[in-house]
């Protein structure tokens, strides 16, 4: 906030109570700050980070030497009350204004998920509850980029200029169910249902939960596919190197077994028949891979590898390797991608310039029909090679 002699006497008083009681809640961390969605259309976790209740006097706290524009509000409370966060106050000059915040403890929304076609439960789904602000935020995220930013498990996303808080996380039990608990009256959620046999569905926004109290999900079934990549020796030249496997299992620390996924080889599917659509997944240490979530439809496979460059790495994607038709109605195919031609080779032995030992840095280059490799070499007056 801009505190300086040039802001104007605009300021802002808050007043935090308890949503049932009207009772004032004397403990709590508050924040005031410029609305950054009309400032730059995004803000950062700045915003967002929890602030450490304190007290304050009848519940009421004073903002001042505000200048006239667009501001949020947070305040964070401790249980059973839930924050209250990114709510828009727009001040103009020479306004005092008084703001009434209202905390109340979680609402519960039983949550049932059901196969679309037969309404049958559907068991062990991923069921996510989140925020994206602002509100009402965008209509248009797609699931599937809503998975790939939930698989990275931090307090904060931005997606698409929107900004998005993971809230809860359950799985539905035998019968499809499970419960969520949102915060009373948040216009701001969404709920993410995923696992390896549904297709990915995003409910967003919620409708008014206490008027609901319960929500139906249908789903659609989807494909599985599994296989291997073999040999080993190809996931292993292309995986992390030792001396990042040693840094990341220190004897004092219990090794995170998924650290190092990113960095091994990618299978990848592309459907066929003018569909752009792909999915994707790293192979495991041993060679094994699993993708679910896909629609029925024919794909071409596909291996992807960083491959060193220089002291960097360059992806290369091998492939069409194979042709596969996917259908839940149908068994998962099971895959086996046979990249022995792929497992690169090591070349050892003398290097000669002019009949003379070569002492320095030495290249390969691979020679293919109809190109052409230049290699020049040079001497000085000192007698050197270069």
């Amino acid at each position: 906030l801009d505190r300086s002699s040039a802001a104007s006497d605009v300021y802002r008083r808050q007043e935090v109570v308890d949503a049932d009681t009207g009772a004032a809640i004397l403990s709590y961390g508050a924040r005031c700050f410029a609305d950054p969605w009309e400032q730059s259309g995004s803000c950062s976790y700045e915003h967002l980070r929890p602030i450490r209740p304190e007290p304050h006097g009848l519940g009421q706290q004073v903002f001042a030497g505000l200048r006239p524009g667009a501001y949020r509000v947070s305040v964070f409370a401790a249980p059973p009350y839930c924050n209250a966060t990114q709510i828009p106050v727009r001040l103009a000059a020479g306004q005092q204004a008084t703001l009434k915040i209202e905390l109340a403890p979680p609402e519960e929304l039983a949550i049932d998920v059901v196969d679309k076609a037969s309404g049958a439960p559907v068991a062990g789904i991923e069921v996510s509850l989140a925020r994206i602000m602002p509100t009402p935020g965008r209509d248009d995220i797609e699931p599937q980029s809503f998975a790939r930013l939930l698989r990275k498990e931090r307090q904060f996303h931005n997606l698409y200029g929107s900004a998005v808080r993971p809230h809860e996380h359950e799985v539905a039990d035998a019968d499809g169910a499970t419960t969520l608990h949102p915060p009373r009256g948040a216009t701001d959620l969404a709920v993410f249902v995923q696992g390896p046999n549904i297709l990915p569905k995003l409910l967003h926004p919620l409708p008014n939960v206490a008027a609901v109290a319960r929500l139906r999900i249908e789903v659609e079934v989807a494909a599985q596919l599994s296989g291997t990549v073999a040999p080993l020796a190809f996931v292993e030249r292309f995986g992390p190197n030792e001396q990042s496997l040693a840094q990341g299992t220190p004897a004092i620390e219990r090794p995170d077994p998924s650290r190092f996924a990113s960095k091994f080889p990618e299978v990848l599917l592309k459907a066929v028949a003018g569909n752009e659509s792909s999915h994707q997944t790293h192979v495991r240490a041993d060679g094994s891979f699993a993708l679910g979530s896909l629609p029925t439809g024919s794909y071409e496979v596909f291996v992807v590898a960083a491959v060193p460059y220089g002291s960097s790495r360059s992806e290369h994607r091998f492939g069409p390797l194979a042709t596969v038709t996917c259908s839940p109605d149908q068994p998962p195919p099971e895959l086996a991608l046979d990249l022995t031609d792929l497992v690169p080779a090591r070349i050892t032995g003398p290097f000669f310039v002019d009949g003379k030992p070569w002492h320095g840095r030495v290249g390969y280059a691979r020679l293919e029909p109809g190109r052409a490799i230049e290699c020049v070499a040079t001497r000085n007056a000192k007698d050197e090679t270069s």
